[in-house]
């Protein structure tokens, strides 16, 4: 039977989104109001063009009971357990304390810092104690869950999934989103983790990658390209490596062939975003 590692964030915020809808209403001079009902932020305020006296877009939440939530927690687990076969498991959740080390490990932009507060979903809170009292979830201080799951990492173990940034774990994977089994080799687990480090994960986590410090592509006039660096134009970089030194070194080649003239040495922005990207192990 598989030992089950899993990653309990992603659990938690996606029941109690779940538990939620977003509305808008439009609020008027002289206090009046017109409710929108459940709409988009960009829905609310094209409807507005319609009116000459709205002040401003409100935001407000369509809150379902907290068992529903704690039920959409249930369901997934349940789910998770019936498709690997095995109810042994580890389930780690992030500490909300403010001790993870990439808070104070990032210098160039904060941590997360394109995430606000208020953005949380309501039930977090609830989900995560019902995970922890009803599930023995573990609240991971100083680091991650992500960082959890690699230490547990190993032989007969499945690790528990929907996010990238544990693609750079070797071994065997289940992402419950897709209902989907992988298998990450030690090559494909450094490529994953290099291809970050070149990419960065700006909307995500707010770490920049390498080509943030670089000015883009150059085109047929040797101007840079205003597409900048994406996926497509990064790949071609660590084709042929084969080795963990060889992407790395491949990695260093482009930082220093395209770095902008004020950009730090290689070795201070790799010493800085390596840590943040890299899931740590036993």
């Amino acid at each position: 039977m598989s030992r089950l590692v899993i990653d309990g964030d992603s659990i938690a915020y996606a029941a109690a989104f779940a538990s939620q809808r977003t509305c808008h209403e439009l609020v008027c001079k002289e206090g009046v109001k017109i409710d929108l009902g459940e709409c988009s932020l960009t829905a609310a305020k094209a409807a507005a063009q319609g009116y000459t006296d709205v002040v401003k877009v409100h935001k407000y939440y369509n809150l379902y009971p907290v068992e529903n939530a704690l039920h959409g927690v249930k369901l997934k687990l349940l789910q998770i357990f019936e498709a690997c076969g095995s109810d042994e498991y580890k389930l780690f959740l992030t500490s909300q304390d403010g001790s993870n080390f990439r808070i104070q490990h990032a210098k160039t932009l904060p941590y997360k810092g394109n995430r606000k507060e208020k953005d949380r979903p309501i039930h977090l809170g609830a989900c995560r104690k019902y995970m922890v009292d009803y599930w023995n979830a573990q609240i991971v201080h100083g680091e991650e869950a992500e960082d959890a799951c690699g230490k547990s990492n190993g032989e007969g173990v499945v690790i528990v999934h929907i996010d990238k940034d544990l693609n750079n774990l070797v071994g065997r994977h289940y992402n419950y989103d897709k209902n989907e089994f992988y298998d990450i080799t030690p090559k494909q687990a450094y490529y994953n983790f290099y291809m970050q480090l070149l990419t960065g994960d700006l909307s995500v986590d707010n770490i920049p990658g390498l080509k943030w410090f670089c000015h883009g592509p150059l085109n047929v006039l040797g101007k840079p390209k205003k597409t900048g660096w994406g996926p497509v134009s990064l790949t071609p970089i660590l084709e042929g490596c084969e080795t963990k030194e060889e992407m790395l070194a491949a990695c260093k080649q482009f930082y220093e062939t395209n770095k902008k003239e004020d950009s730090p040495d290689f070795d201070t922005v790799y010493q800085e975003i390596g840590p943040l990207l890299w899931i740590r192990r036993k």
